[in-house]
């Protein structure tokens, strides 16, 4: 994602943001946010993305900033505390398997997981987007 990001074209690191967030954080034109043109921001598997096209004060630019950091705490939270547990459990039981489990984590489960959920709830109902609002003030 990271790698994949830095050659992509229209995509730029915003280190101040990164180094703010803990995160990789790119800054890229509206048009080629993931989510289309009226997404401001995106969070994705660990990656901010915050579109260059706003004129947002810096305050409104920090509120963005730590609602999708939010996204990322909460990635990382339903990996390590759901989707890797499953997923060791299940190598586990796969011989082929067992060795490399050891020492590889697949990290399959979670964007699976993910995608199922949020193409099943109304956006202004997911959980993950009433605590990131409410954790930010919005």
């Amino acid at each position: 994602m990271l790698l994949y990001n830095l050659l992509d074209g229209p995509t730029h690191l915003d280190w101040g943001a990164t180094l703010s967030a803990g995160a990789p954080v790119f800054g890229r034109p509206g048009d080629q946010m993931p989510l289309g043109y009226d997404a401001a921001g995106f969070a994705l598997m660990g990656t901010v993305f915050l579109s260059d096209d706003l004129e947002w004060t810096v305050s409104e630019r920090r509120r963005l900033l730590a609602h999708e950091s939010i996204h990322v705490l909460q990635w990382d939270a339903i990996r390590q505390l759901v989707s890797f547990p499953v997923e060791r459990a299940a190598v586990q039981h796969l011989p082929v398997l067992r060795h490399a489990g050891r020492y590889v984590d697949a990290g399959i489960l979670a964007p699976g997981m993910m995608f199922l959920v949020a193409s099943q709830i109304p956006y202004e109902k997911h959980p993950w987007e009433r605590e990131a609002y409410r954790l930010t003030g919005r």
